[in-house]
């Protein structure tokens, strides 16, 4: 099986690796193997699944107006306090 050598990787970089690698219960040689894996995987794209993804999101979501009145009191309470 190939191997890589990867070298001057920045101290807070490795540490930052080290840290996920833990979360999923992997070893840092793991981590590195699964985020390259996921990142030279390619996946076509597809329009019509994209599009049933977004309608599907919007049906859930269209009981949820955010009219301009809601969106400009949002704005005001989070102003509050900061002057």
């Amino acid at each position: 099986m190939p191997s890589i050598t990867i070298k001057n990787i920045p101290e807070s970089t490795y540490e930052a690796l080290k840290a996920i690698a833990v979360c999923h219960h992997r070893s840092v040689n793991s981590e590195l193997i699964d985020i390259i894996e996921k990142a030279t995987r390619s996946r076509p794209f597809d329009p019509e699944q994209h599009l049933a993804w977004a309608r599907r999101t919007r049906k859930k979501t269209a009981k949820f107006l955010l009219t301009e009145q809601f969106i400009n009191m949002a704005k005001e309470e989070g102003r509050i306090g900061l002057e």
